[in-house]
């Protein structure tokens, strides 16, 4: 559950909440939804954002709301802030989809309002009774041992496709060698496809449902 911070701004049109996840190998550690002011990310006790890890400098980052946009700033750290691979240099707007990155922590930046809505929405994929949420940037089924949806056969590739989030949303992408071993709709997928809830994926005989939860 979320975290709430600080005081909710007048101004219909501005970008009042900030949803930041930290994850760590697919795994969430925490949410914090900051809603104005500022907060500190760092590993010492008084940071709001803690991470306790050595790759984290004692103050590494604040993230602040100025006007109608977050900004994030890296504070002198030893290894850094990225965004898109660039470290960054100072003050960064950030932009909903956003995924900063230090060493083989990933924080993702949710901002509900620039989607026109204050719901956060949570993309999933329903195979049969089961509910797989699919919290990272790219998601990988196909027949290696690590991918995050292994399936079994000896014809499976090691990837066969991806599900990738973006800034629009999810596109489900074919990897595999053959053209017409990943189904969107019932119909083969060449290369990429726009993803929208309620839509249906199937690859090498994996049937699922493509949704979205909001909270």
């Amino acid at each position: 559950m979320c975290a709430t911070r600080g005081d909710r701004p007048p101004g219909p049109r501005s970008v009042r909440m900030l949803c930041l996840r930290a994850v760590l190998g697919g795994r969430v550690l925490w949410e914090h939804r900051l809603e104005g002011g500022s907060a500190v990310l760092g590993r010492a006790p008084e940071c709001a954002l803690r991470i306790d890890n050595p790759l984290l400098s004692r103050r590494h980052a604040r993230f602040v709301r100025r006007g109608n946009a977050w900004e994030a700033t890296d504070l002198g750290s030893r290894n850094g802030l990225y965004l898109r691979g660039e470290r960054l240099r100072g003050p960064t707007r950030l932009r909903d989809g956003d995924v900063l990155c230090v060493g083989k922590f990933a924080f993702e930046v949710e901002l509900p309002d620039e989607r026109g809505g204050g719901a956060l929405a949570r993309a999933r994929l329903r195979v049969q009774d089961a509910l797989l949420p699919l919290r990272k940037e790219v998601f990988v089924i196909g027949g290696a041992p690590d991918a995050d949806f292994p399936l079994g056969g000896w014809r499976t590739p090691a990837h066969a496709a991806l599900l990738v989030r973006g800034r629009g949303g999810h596109s489900l992408i074919n990897v595999a060698p053959s053209a017409d071993a990943v189904y969107h709709n019932g119909k083969p997928v060449s290369g990429r496809a726009r993803l929208r809830p309620g839509d249906r994926l199937e690859v090498y005989g994996l049937r699922a449902r493509f949704e979205e939860a909001r909270e």
